[in-house]
């Protein structure tokens, strides 16, 4: 009978190790993927299959260490690479991996290699905790300052661990929101989610109700996910890994929710603008005043040049009826041209240049002033993995040699196939050789932002009054994989002065 027990419990605990591989598996290729999702030598994204294979050549090691740290491994081979090149690849990333910070512990190039799984998911932890924790200290985030404990050394604070300033930062809010709760590991304290509950709800009130804390802890940890991921968060964790109790997912969880608001610096202390300012996304009340701005100066900008238009065509009618009257003797008329023209010269010297002249739509003249209109686009590229694209506009004016002479952008909008900005900006003095470049990103707080396609617009393209649909197209923004994905369509409108 207690044999029997015994090999239960053997099994169980087999059974166990064997789920929580499974995780760390799906947790590590999946970030993985997101890190390197811009990477030409690896099939993205990585199954936990592919993921342990492709560590075995070290390849997926080395991009790591570049993308911690860039240009830190130089020379490393990704097509198929022998065992030669495969120990060469793994040597190079766990010495570039110590020197960043890492304890070679239970790996070598000969344990990559061969695929020992303990080895292969202990290094690859070491390199995504680097990533994941990355501008996480005192000199990036002085804020952190403030978790200094009254007494504490200036020594002593400067040695603790990230994991240890983390544990600080989640429990000044908790002291905040509930002093009766602490949390001391990221394990037992964390996987019923009821203290990520009481955070959330200091961070976002009743949208992370506190009645969560009477229901079970997968929905708990359903809850606090989906929050955190609407309100900005980049992180891969899933609720199944929330309700665990492995460090690294808790670690990983609460490390997005630092990165996305620490809530420590004045600049991010009003959670009313919350997201914006982590964000960094303009403030939509001072944006929307800055539109409005836009418009009335736009509008007013018509009247005036309506006016003086109408002012301008009234003296040069009269100074014409005066050139071909015949009931005037010469030295009258000239002098009435004279007036004329001094009224003429006295209008366009009043107000600036562009708006004296006679709009007209004729492909081959200046345009002094060219109000632009992002108004809106559909059908969009998916960048992301797990939502829709956020994304923006980026306007520049260049001259034929190249040189960008302006440069302006939108707002970002969260999570849209078919975003809608309505965004007007001037552009002044486009020659004739000029061009307007029209491009389309996705922000990503995470990983470098991604293009999306974008319009490339010659000056006699642009023709006042005009309002079209524009295909996005590829360009040298855009690579090999990228450019599969491009699709949708820009909506632009053109509000010329010549």
């Amino acid at each position: 009978m207690a044999l029997a027990r015994t090999s239960h419990v053997s099994q169980q605990r087999l059974a166990n190790k064997a789920k929580y591989t499974q995780l760390h598996s799906e947790f590590y290729s999946t970030l993985i993927s997101t890190i390197l999702k811009e990477d030409q030598d690896l099939t993205l994204p990585l199954t936990p299959d592919s993921f342990l294979l492709s560590a075995q050549s070290g390849v997926v090691f080395c991009k790591l260490v570049n993308k911690i740290s860039p240009g830190k491994i130089n020379r490393f081979t990704t097509r198929n690479p022998n065992v030669y090149q495969k120990s060469e690849n793994q040597r190079a990333a766990i010495d570039a991996a110590i020197e960043l910070g890492c304890k070679a512990i239970s790996f070598t190039p000969t344990s990559l290699i061969d695929g020992n799984l303990i080895s292969t998911l202990g290094f690859t932890w070491q390199l995504l905790r680097l990533w994941l924790v990355k501008g996480i200290n005192v000199h990036e985030k002085p804020q952190l300052k403030k978790l200094k404990q009254e007494n504490e050394s200036e020594e002593n604070f400067s040695k603790l661990t990230v994991e240890q300033h983390l544990l600080r930062w989640f429990n000044y809010h908790l002291q905040i929101a509930d002093p009766s709760r602490k949390i001391t590991n990221f394990t037992t304290d964390l996987n019923d989610g009821s203290n990520y509950t009481v955070l959330l709800n200091h961070f976002f009130g009743d949208e992370v109700p506190l009645s969560l804390l009477n229901g079970d802890a997968h929905q708990r940890a359903g809850h606090v996910l989906t929050t955190a991921l609407h309100k900005g968060a980049q992180t891969v964790v899933t609720a199944e890994q929330l309700v665990t109790e492995v460090d690294q997912f808790h670690l990983a969880f609460v490390a997005s929710l630092f990165n996305l608001h620490d809530g420590l610096s004045q600049s991010n202390s009003n959670l009313a603008g919350f997201k914006s300012k982590i964000r960094h996304k303009e403030d939509e009340e001072d944006h929307e005043k800055e539109k409005i701005k836009r418009e009335t100066e736009l509008m007013n900008l018509k009247q005036e040049v309506e006016q003086l238009e109408r002012a301008y065509s009234q003296l040069r009618k009269q100074k014409e009826e005066v050139e071909t009257s015949l009931n005037q003797d010469e030295e009258s008329k000239i002098r009435k041209i004279e007036e004329l023209e001094g009224n003429i010269a006295e209008l366009v010297l009043e107000k600036p240049a562009e708006l004296c002249l006679l709009r007209v739509d004729e492909p081959d003249k200046v345009i002094l002033s060219l109000f632009l209109t992002i108004q809106e686009a559909r059908q969009i590229a998916k960048a992301d993995i797990f939502s829709e694209s956020d994304p923006y506009v980026i306007v520049r004016h260049f001259k034929p040699d190249g040189t960008q002479v302006a440069k302006w952008k939108t707002r970002f909008i969260d999570d849209s196939p078919n975003p809608v900005w309505n965004e007007t900006m001037r552009i002044s003095n486009i020659g004739m050789q000029d061009t307007i470049d029209i491009s389309v990103w996705d922000y990503d707080s995470l990983t470098s932002n991604d293009f999306l396609g974008e319009v490339k617009l010659a000056r006699n393209q642009i023709v006042n009054g005009m309002k079209e649909w524009y295909p996005l197209r590829y360009s040298s923004h855009s690579d090999r994989r990228t450019r599969l994905n491009i699709t949708g369509d820009i909506k632009i409108e053109f509000d010329c002065y010549y």
